[in-house]
């Protein structure tokens, strides 16, 4: 059998010891073992962190847009609600609901709510709704990946799909009208407020959108505006209490 020759210790002379071809193939299995369970390694924690990346929740992202006239900050700040939904009153359940979520936000900007209209320097209308589904269609290209596994490389090919995406827009108005004024007919502030969701849930959404433009109300954003509100914000916790 051939054998390999080497010093124990180079350029010392004395003793040598001898390795055999097979020893030296061994060894370099067992070293390239190594290196391919560590990548191996690697490419699984590699794997677990896109997933769980992927699974964190999005923020909501909400679209807001206020508008101010000049001379609202010449009414008070005392005001009584109304709905502007056809076919639905104050007394609905569902209505009562958003209508609290907005009084808490009002009351943080220094508003408070009255029993009747006399005492009342405006009139706070509140609107919300669900629009009809809208279609859309997203391709996406999974490009192939080549990996080696147990030894040997693995690949998988690329591929294209088609997904149809149903959503819903979801609007919430706000708008303040002046009592002082009998003659005035438009709004002395008005906030907007839209959301699209893939599954059309008032009740679940609507936290979310009042949390959104909560800071806005009776103030101008001068433009649309995106507000991006996490699941776990303190604002919607507050706005649901």
């Amino acid at each position: 059998m051939l054998r390999n020759t080497r010093p124990i210790c180079p350029g010392m002379g004395g003793r040598f010891e001898t390795e055999s071809v097979a020893d030296l193939e061994r060894n370099t299995q067992v070293i390239m073992s190594k290196h391919k369970i560590n990548l191996f390694s690697l490419v699984i924690l590699l794997l677990i962190t896109i997933l769980f990346n992927g699974c964190a929740s999005a923020p909501r992202i909400i679209h807001v847009d206020s508008i101010v006239s000049h001379d609202a900050s010449l009414n008070g700040k005392k005001y009584v609600i109304a709905s502007s939904i056809k076919n639905i009153d104050v007394n609905d359940l569902e209505f009562q609901e958003v209508a609290r979520y907005i009084e808490k936000a009002l009351s943080s900007k220094g508003y408070r709510k009255v029993a009747n209209a006399e005492n009342a320097d405006i009139l706070i209308a509140i609107f919300y709704g669900v629009g009809a589904p809208e279609k859309s269609y997203q391709t996406q290209t999974q490009h192939g990946m080549i990996m080696p596994i147990g030894g040997v490389l693995m690949s998988s090919p690329s591929r294209t799909q088609t997904t149809v995406i149903t959503t819903h827009l979801t609007t919430m108005i706000v708008q303040a009208y002046s009592l002082r004024d009998a003659n005035r007919k438009s709004p002395i502030w008005k906030t907007t407020t839209k959301h699209t969701v893939n599954r059309p849930n008032l009740r679940s959404v609507l936290p979310y959108m009042v949390a959104a433009s909560s800071d806005y109300f009776g103030r101008d954003t001068e433009k649309e505006i995106i507000v991006e509100i996490n699941e776990d914000d303190l604002k919607v916790q507050n706005i649901r209490k």
